[in-house]
């Protein structure tokens, strides 16, 4: 049970009701909505170091990470478990304080949280009815079914799979090889990579990081995975035929990589230190650092790797990088959070997630401005472009689903459910499925889509395969729902 601790801490955030069962104390000040987080309270570290070292980091969404030192909390007593619910290999309970995305400071006992996610419940959903509770789902939960199906007005045809492949905890980035055979799933939490067969759709191994893994990039022939440890300043080669993993020291709390197109240099935005470092892939060491702005999140790189965008999240502002000189050359405005950036192949067009804003904006890089922006949903993190650049695809962190944007028309044409906070996305080489993380559900979502003129879809979905977890639909909080967990007190 090496990751019990943390899993009471996480699956504790996402129980958004428990506190109240607990018998819990409730905050005096809850968040304006149901997805705003209450960053001023702290989230207690159960270990000294790995899965669940995540001093001063906020459950809900590590982009609005607090960095400040947490301050004690007062502990309490809770009732031990029913002998029902009693396991031998579980160790001793360890209590903790932990914050909820509501705002609700409880504790949980994970001796009991960690015999609950050893059986087969689907989500935090069962998690919740499992422990009793009989009345209301959590307020994430919306009561009103999402269509596993559909087509857009420009006749885009998609559709969720009736499965959702577990991976670990806190899943972030996946990236896809480009033979469509495996997929690389980075957990942050669980400090690991998982690695999904897409032939079978399960998971074939789960390779260790020892580090919270946030972003990845293939290396110029697709035999390493270049991987950013959060907790240990690190930048990590994953061999992808021996699975061994070779650190390399960055900046602090290394999210966005990417690889030159010619493969020599590795770019990682340094969150906590404001800078880019470029490490030397021949020598496995940082050649150069380059000063951005606030709290760059990611860099996307123009297609002969001459020029570097890189997404200052709270600096509010994309700085343009001449990567020849390793300097920042000019400053982009106009975005709130800048999160995600993609490049069309003639980089001519940059199209970046405004994460607060909920809308895909496109910079015309020549003008170095932004041309035109979208509403794709409730804060969107991740964005793709299909293989023809016809479509963008965002995974929308705060909606509970992924939106699609005709780029041609610049209108949104389609919101496809996911699962509980999706975070990550890409598409599969042949832009036929689209793979999504969910942050709090801890698994992936398949979703198939064919493009107007494409093949069309399969008269069925394909049977669920071992292992998985039945689809479940999440959506955001109704507006009722939300006034009333803003006037709770």
């Amino acid at each position: 049970m090496r990751h019990a601790r943390s899993r009471g801490l996480i699956v504790a955030g996402s129980l958004l009701l428990a506190a109240e069962a607990l018998g819990a104390p409730k905050t005096k000040s809850r968040p304006k909505s149901a997805y705003a987080p209450a960053p001023s309270l702290p989230v207690v570290k159960l270990s000294p170091d790995g899965p669940g070292a995540m001093d001063g980091v906020n459950v809900d969404d590590d982009d609005e990470a607090e960095f400040d030192t947490p301050a004690p909390r007062k502990q309490q007593t809770l009732p031990p478990p029913s002998p029902a619910r009693a396991h031998a290999s579980i160790p001793a309970p360890t209590v903790g304080v932990v914050t909820s995305s509501s705002a609700l400071a409880f504790k949980r006992d994970p001796k009991k949280v960690a015999l609950l996610l050893s059986q087969p419940l689907s989500s935090p959903t069962a998690l919740w009815h499992a422990e009793g509770h009989a009345g209301l789902p959590p307020p994430a939960r919306s009561p009103e079914p999402r269509a596993l199906e559909g087509r857009a007005a420009d006749g885009l045809a998609w559709r969720v799979r009736p499965y959702r492949i577990p991976v670990g905890i806190w899943p972030k980035a996946i990236r896809i090889d480009r033979d469509g055979r495996f997929a690389y799933v980075t957990n942050f939490d669980s400090q690991s990579v998982s690695v999904i067969d897409l032939a079978t759709q399960q998971v074939a191994r789960t390779v260790d990081l020892g580090d919270n893994a946030v972003e990845a990039d293939f290396s110029a022939d697709g035999k390493q995975l270049y991987v950013s440890g959060w907790l240990h300043a690190g930048f990590y080669t994953l061999d992808l035929a021996s699975f061994v993993a070779t650190k390399i020291p960055v900046g602090t709390k290394p999210k966005g990589v990417r690889t030159s197109p010619d493969g020599r240099w590795i770019y990682v935005c340094n969150w906590g230190s404001d800078t880019v470092s470029v490490v030397d892939i021949a020598t496995q060491a940082v050649a150069a650092t380059i000063p951005v702005g606030s709290v760059p999140r990611w860099i996307a790189l123009t297609s002969g790797g001459d020029t570097g965008l890189v997404a200052n999240f709270e600096g509010r502002s994309i700085s343009v990088l001449n990567l020849n000189i390793r300097k920042e050359v000019a400053r982009i405005r106009g975005i709130d959070n800048p999160r995600h950036i993609v490049i069309s192949r003639d980089d001519r067009t940059a199209y970046v997630t405004d994460r607060e804003a909920g809308k895909l904006r496109a910079i015309d890089l020549a003008k170095r401005k932004v041309v035109w922006s979208v509403a794709v949903g409730a804060r969107p993190k991740t964005v793709f472009l299909s293989p023809d650049e016809r479509f963008a695809y965002t995974a929308n962190y705060g909606s509970n689903d992924v939106g699609v944007v005709d780029l041609a028309s610049r209108r949104l044409v389609a919101t496809i459910p996911a699962g509980l906070s999706p975070s990550g996305l890409e598409l599969s080489p042949d832009g036929r499925s689209i793979y999504v993380t969910n942050w709090w559900s801890f698994d992936v979502t398949v979703i198939d889509v064919a493009e107007p003129g494409a093949p069309a879809l399969a008269d069925a979905p394909p049977p669920s395969p071992p292992g998985s977890r039945p689809i479940e639909l999440w959506t955001p909080p109704s507006k009722r729902a939300r006034a009333v967990a803003a006037k709770a007190p």
